[in-house]
């Protein structure tokens, strides 16, 4: 929304500016900061499983095949969890997809310089929304190894981006690589990841296999390794595309292990898109293609079966395999019930001229409550959350300069809660260095876990005359 207020070309930075520029157009067309934008990642995570079954049926095999591989893909739980949130994953892998149908039509013996240009172009876009996209193009290259040309235009147009990045934050901050070094210093430094025993995190970096796997749901999962390992054993041409598929892997687990990736679940679909394809292998040894419809229907069925028990932890319980159940495809927030009553809570009490400033409720619920609030982004601060934080005291002062009447979400005993000295306001007063807020209770709530839980408390606050910086 802030891009929307001032829209230009976005130069330098941390995170890459093509998410910023498909939400800004999207939000232009339909000004719904919540429903636009989780609808635009719904649309391209619908159409995600069509280009998965291109690519499977270019690169793996027949239709059937490539049918039962997009099935099951269209229920991949970390592809849909991420499809309802508004994450940058969703048209990463999108625009990836496209590019290695490109480059495997490249690979064939009547590829051409479009077909290598048009794989470049799609990779340079998905590297304007991850970084995964940098560390792919080099892999990804060495697929055209046979077709030195066609490499040449290929990682000429990838690199586009990524060229036009660092000259920009070589312009801007004097390092070239900024985005990608800050995004370490933040896990290694910021977030302490540093701090965790080396041993710890090696063993942590050699068990993200099984974060993938568990992601694609261990009935998928295998099946793909099993189908990987008949396509190395038996030399098949797709063999080619574990090469990219291991590189990423270790480039990945090499930066869990320095501490500066968290092995999150939903960053697995990269490498899980790319090894749902396998599982062709399988069903084409298995002469899937001479099947009649309705067995292909009925394995279709048992295989989707298996991917939604798998995500039932009730299920998955009750047959002893509970250390084997995926994430739920349905994502949800910390005690999310009542954090959906807060937006209109907070709407009710607001003065005229809205201000939110929340505590950290935990990692994306403040601002998705802020969200459904409808206030600008301007007018939002939240408390970061990160370990070890000291609260901004100077930042939330020039804040309160400019709204001197608004809302405050608190937690008792938080680090904002101790920072504002709450306590010694007997919850009526808050300060803010030398300045005085008064507060005005209008919801109190416990919020878990917590024996017994913090309250949550709701203020109107508003910032004394005299005390005005």
């Amino acid at each position: 929304m802030r891009w929307l207020d001032d829209p230009h070309l976005i130069t330098h930075g941390v995170w890459g500016p093509l998410h910023y520029y498909l939400m800004a157009f999207v939000l232009w067309i339909w000004p719904d900061p919540v429903h636009a934008t989780v609808g635009l990642h719904l649309v391209i995570g619908i159409t995600t499983p069509l280009l998965v079954y291109a690519f499977t049926r270019t690169a793996f095999a027949g239709p059937r095949a490539a049918l039962l591989v997009a099935l099951t893909y269209a229920i991949y739980p970390i592809a849909i969890r991420n499809s309802l949130q508004v994450r940058s994953e969703v048209p990463f892998v999108f625009f990836v997809l496209i590019g290695f149908i490109f480059l495997e039509l490249a690979r064939r013996d009547d590829g051409s310089w479009r077909h290598a240009l048009a794989a470049g172009v799609a990779l340079t876009l998905a590297a304007m929304l991850r970084y995964e996209a940098w560390m792919l193009i080099p892999l990804l290259a060495l697929l055209l190894w046979r077709k030195p040309r066609l490499m040449i235009v290929f990682v000429a147009s990838a690199l586009i981006h990524p060229l036009f990045w660092m000259a920009g934050n070589a312009i801007q901050t004097g390092d070239p690589l900024y985005s990608v070094n800050w995004a370490s210093r933040h896990e290694r430094e910021t977030m302490g990841k540093a701090l965790i025993p080396l041993g710890t995190r090696v063993l942590t970096a050699l068990s993200y296999g099984g974060v993938i796997l568990r992601g694609m749901t261990f009935p998928i999962g295998l099946l793909t390794l099993a189908g990987a390992a008949i396509a190395l054993h038996k030399r098949e041409r797709c063999r080619a595309w574990l090469f990219p598929i291991a590189g990423l892997a270790v480039l990945l687990s090499w930066s869990i292990a320095r501490g500066a990736l968290v092995p999150k679940v939903n960053y697995t679909v990269t490498i899980g898109t790319m090894l749902f394809p396998f599982a062709a292998v399988i069903w084409r040894r298995l002469g899937v293609e001479d099947w009649r419809a309705d067995r292909v229907i009925a394995l279709g069925a048992v295989l989707a079966g298996l991917m939604v028990f798998s995500t039932r932890q009730s299920l998955m319980k009750a047959v002893g395999l509970a250390k084997f159940e995926t994430t739920h495809p349905v994502p949800t927030m910390r005690n999310q019930d009542i954090a959906l009553t807060l937006p209109a809570i907070i709407n009710r009490h607001m003065p005229s001229e809205p201000a939110l400033l929340s505590d950290f409720l935990g990692w994306g619920v403040g601002y998705y409550v802020g969200l459904l609030t409808g206030i600008h982004p301007d007018r939002l601060v939240f408390d970061s959350g990160y370990p070890d934080r000291e609260i901004d005291l100077e930042r939330i002062a020039s804040f309160l300069a400019r709204y001197p009447e608004g809302m405050l979400v608190a937690l008792e005993n938080s680090p904002l809660w101790k920072a504002f000295r709450m306590d010694e306001g007997a919850g009526h007063v808050a300060r803010v260095g030398e300045h005085v807020l008064r507060l005005e209770r209008v919801h109190q709530v416990p919020w878990p876990p917590g024996d017994p839980p913090p309250a949550l408390f709701v203020f109107r606050y508003r910032l004394e005359d005299r005390d005005r910086p």
